[in-house]
């Protein structure tokens, strides 16, 4: 069967689309950050994208995995996906609304404030009307379009935010610039362009719900399924706890950190969630549809192999990072962020957040796989726990903000609210496969976990790059020469050294990953 092979080549795209356009967008945001204060860009990239998510998160999350469950779907089934837009309506004016009228003032004093709440609103309406085309194309497994419209849709938003604040007469008077309606005008744009696209390929009268046929009893089907209906409802309300996981740090960070500081904080999670946005985002969507279909087949030794392949290989390559990043973080931070914000706490939080990965890698396939073979009750004790590992995250980050931690507080309290997801993640799959062990269906930890001698290298690794980085006084050099420390000869040393390590063991992951991989080809 070649399933698993067309599932690499559907997620392909989809890593291809975030790695081009989130190179494009890293050019333009070094730009974005010379023109941006850290009290505007802080606002659009914490409390905008905040409100945002929201938005979608809240109307869309429930029926995007209910219909995935779908196999055939009929025209009550499709109608399902416009109930997205009837929710977003309420949904948006509400949090805007509560927004608008708790925000700080130092938030609100800002220069066109509600205008460009105004918009992120109109934007995040604009992205709930292509829902239905939406989960056509996740359901179809249709990447090529969607890379079409979200590759435009990015590369336009960074371009016409650039713009706008570039031209912009008043960019140096923090009373009068545009810098926030940018930020709204180019997430307008990104709604619209993919709006379009979508409408382009699939026709105008997709937007528009169809009445179900009357059947051969001369009755006629409700309009919205009604099992669905309950299982969109089952997820929705389960999706408000894990939204608290999701979004949780910028809600803390809104609470406790000033404006400016929540700025530096945004510019460290946009360049360390890229591998998370690039590579683990698609990995984990094309997941979940390729187990919702595999699982609706009853196809269990496919959908088994699928994610032991997966996770074989994401947990090795996601531990390179926490072994080779934090000795390198400090030259790193010296090209990639601006002067005035190497004295924020964005270093320490890029530090932070090579550590954050491996867990981020490792959740996201296993919850793929819970929410597309788990039944409603099953989701209702997901939520449950869901609610206590918030309460864990929330206590955790407030008490690592006493402890002096900082910003880092918050993802260290995610790293533990991921642990505790993981685990509870892990033990249902093995008990699921359990169940289903009078199948034939195999699915075994041992073949995910890295092997000793994988470990024992990266531990060797890992103390290597460390000890040149303190034989060779690297952060000295930093501390005393800023950015001419990365043309000394002992920073020369230190990456070459990390470089030639990095590839080796770059190299073995690889070999053992064609084999693993080749093997499971020819069994299945």
């Amino acid at each position: 069967m070649a399933t698993p092979k067309a599932s690499f080549g559907s997620a392909l795209p989809l890593i291809a689309l975030q790695l081009g356009s989130r190179v494009f967008s890293f050019v333009l945001n070094q730009a974005l950050l010379r023109i941006a204060s850290p009290s505007a860009f802080g606002t659009a990239t914490i409390q905008f994208e905040l409100l945002l998510n929201t938005i979608l998160f809240l109307s869309r999350e429930g029926v995007r995995t209910a219909l995935l469950r779908v196999n055939a779907p009929e025209t009550q089934h499709a109608n399902v996906a416009f109930i997205p837009f009837l929710l977003g309506c309420p949904i948006a004016l509400t949090t805007s609304y509560l927004y608008v009228a708790y925000a700080g003032e130092e938030t609100s004093i800002q220069p066109y404030f509600r205008e460009a709440v105004l918009l992120y609103v109109v934007g995040a309406l604009i992205e709930l009307m292509k829902e239905p085309i939406h989960n056509a194309i996740m359901a179809g497994l249709q990447t090529n379009i969607r890379l079409r419209a979200e590759g435009a849709a990015v590369i336009g938003k960074s371009i016409l935010t650039f713009l706008v604040m570039f031209y912009d007469p008043h960019k140096d008077d923090p009373r009068k610039n545009c810098a926030l309606v940018a930020f709204a005008l180019g997430q307008v744009f990104y709604s619209v362009c993919v709006l379009v696209v979508y409408v382009y390929h699939f026709g105008i009268f997709t937007l528009v719900p169809r009445f179900p046929k009357t059947n051969s009893k001369g009755k006629c089907p409700p309009f919205f399924d009604p099992q669905l209906l309950r299982l969109s409802a089952t997820v929705t309300s389960q999706s408000l706890v894990k939204h608290f996981l999701t979004e949780g740090d910028k809600l803390i960070l809104s609470w406790f950190s000033p404006l400016e500081d929540q700025g530096g904080y945004a510019i460290a999670l946009n360049y360390g969630s890229l591998v998370a946005r690039i590579l683990l985002q698609p990995l984990e969507e094309t997941s979940r549809s390729l187990f919702s279909q595999l699982l609706s087949k009853n196809d269990l030794n496919t959908a088994a192999a699928r994610l032991t392949s997966l996770l074989a290989i994401q947990i090795p390559i996601s531990l390179l990072l926490p072994t080779f990043g934090p000795p390198y973080i400090g030259l790193a931070t010296q090209i990639i962020l601006p002067q005035k914000y190497l004295a924020t706490s964005a270093p320490r939080v890029l530090s932070a957040w090579l550590w954050y990965i491996p867990f981020l890698a490792l959740n996201g396939q296993l919850e793929a796989f819970l929410a597309s073979a788990a039944d409603t009750s099953e989701l209702n004790g997901q939520s449950t726990w869901m609610a206590i590992f918030s309460v864990i995250y929330t206590g955790s980050a407030v008490l690592a903000y006493k402890l002096q931690f900082g910003d880092t507080s918050l993802v260290y309290a995610n790293v533990l609210n991921l642990g505790a997801r993981i685990v509870y993640a892990a033990i249902w799959t093995s008990k699921y496969f359990q169940r289903r062990g009078g199948e034939g269906v195999v699915f075994s930890w041992k073949t995910v976990l890295p092997s000793l001698r994988f470990c024992f290298s990266l531990l060797i690794c890992g103390l290597t790059v460390r000890s040149t980085e303190r034989w060779l006084s690297i952060p000295d050099a930093i501390a005393h020469g800023g950015r001419s420390a990365l043309f000394s000869r002992a920073a020369i040393v230190h990456v070459g050294c990390g470089a030639m390590l990095g590839l080796v063991t770059l190299w073995y992951i690889t070999k053992a990953a064609r084999l693993s991989l080749s093997i499971r080809f020819k069994v299945e």
